[in-house]
């Protein structure tokens, strides 16, 4: 017990005497995502209605995402805490003529939140490399919304929704340019790993993001 007290009592003192204690970050990004199994319950939906020229005019496209984090500094170099983000990105089917108007929407977003490790080293004065490391879960919902009308008459106006919920891992690597004591700008690049992807999840985010932030330490 005196040692776990003795080690809790050291670990205070060295975070009082660094002079940041907390980092609150926003970082806005681009996201590639995989979601295979969504481009494929696409082109089944194209091919269901077939004859009528149903063409994929959008499919899951790269898109932006936001996270934010807020972050303890272990040391003056290694931070510890708490992320969010989210992601989003949709497609549809789409065939119009004189006679009528067919349209799917698909909307798929995430949620995501866990934990955040960042290591930093210094390259310059004022310029920092960084590893950093996220964990957490993904919340995801699919909103489906298909509508069908001929000659003025509504045929199908239907509305689903499916909901994911995945683990995920998301190393990254970057730079940070430190302004002042209290504020800094940073460019990271990463990959997002969804660690359900090959179960029998229908939405997969894994792939690749790039992220531009701000931060504030205070």
């Amino acid at each position: 017990m005196r040692k776990i007290i003795s080690f809790l009592f050291l670990l205070f003192i060295t975070v009082t005497a660094s002079s940041k204690t907390f980092r609150l970050s926003i970082e806005p990004g681009y996201g590639f995502y995989d979601l295979g199994k969504l481009h494929q319950l696409q082109e089944i939906a194209v091919n269901f209605h077939a004859g009528l020229g149903i063409k994929a005019v959008e499919e899951f496209p790269p898109f932006y995402n936001q996270s934010g984090s807020i972050l303890w500094y272990a040391t003056p170099n290694l931070l510890f805490g708490i992320t969010t983000e989210f992601l989003s990105t949709g497609a549809r089917n789409s065939a119009k003529d004189y006679s009528g108007d067919y349209k799917l929407d698909m909307l798929v977003h995430g949620i995501l939140y866990g934990l955040e490790t960042e290591y930093n080293f210094r390259l310059m004065p004022n310029l920092r490399y960084f590893v950093n490391l996220k964990a957490g879960k993904i919340n995801s919902t699919l909103d489906m919304s298909e509508k069908f009308v001929v000659a003025n008459t509504v045929l199908i106006n239907d509305k689903d929704s499916l909901k994911d919920n995945n683990l995920f891992v998301e190393p990254s690597v970057g730079l940070r340019y430190e302004i002042n004591k209290s504020f800094s700008i940073s460019f990271s690049a990463g990959y997002l790993i969804d660690l359900d992807a090959y179960n029998d999840k229908i939405i997969n985010w894994s792939g690749f993001q790039l992220k531009g932030g701000v931060a504030y330490s205070f």
